[in-house]
Parts: C-alpha cells; sequence; structure tokens
C-alpha cells in the first residue's frame, strides 16, 4: 500500500510541477525570473515536510476513520480546480 501511494503521489508531482514552472515564467517579467523561481523553490520546500508533518498528524487522530480523510483532501483537491483554471486564463491572456 505504502508502495502504492508514493508512485501516485510520483506521478502527481510529475504531472503539476511542469504545468506550475511553465506559468511562473509564463507571468514573471523577464528580469524578475530568477527571483520568481526562487520564491516558489523556497516556498514548495518548506511546505513539502510541514504537510507531510501536517497528514501523518491528521491520519494519526483520524486513523480509525480514513472516509472521513480521504473526503476532505478530495473536497480540497477539488477545490483548488477555480485556482487552476484561473491560472491558466492568465498564462492564455499573457500571450506568451
Amino acid at each position: 500500500l505504502l508502495v502504492l501511494d508514493v508512485i501516485f503521489l510520483t506521478v502527481g508531482e510529475n504531472l503539476v510541477s511542469p504545468s506550475t514552472l511553465v506559468l511562473i515564467s509564463r507571468l514573471a517579467p523577464q528580469s524578475r525570473r530568477g527571483e520568481y523561481f526562487g520564491s516558489y523553490s523556497a516556498v514548495s520546500s518548506f511546505a513539502s515536510p510541514a504537510v507531510t508533518l501536517t497528514g501523518v498528524y491528521v491520519l494519526s487522530i483520524f486513523s480509525h476513520r480514513p472516509l472521513a480523510v480521504w473526503t476532505v483532501v478530495a473536497i480540497l483537491a477539488l477545490s483548488s480546480v477555480p485556482l487552476l483554471l484561473k491560472g491558466r486564463k492568465i498564462t492564455l491572456e499573457s500571450g506568451r
């Protein structure tokens, strides 16, 4: 089960990461791209362990109710769709 989880997370990261980097490169002014990429890297480097620790904590509390945990995860994932669509719209409008 853990192996499947790691595979699932890796595939998800490999799908999202290139899109995020393209969005940053299109939105950032040419003279400040390094700054934008550095900020993204700093935030994602900080967030990754924080999210892992939070996830482990939540699972330890709600381990007897996995459906509740995955329902919340699904709601959070679906709520990100409007943000992704907004980012796509901004990218298309920027014309780069």
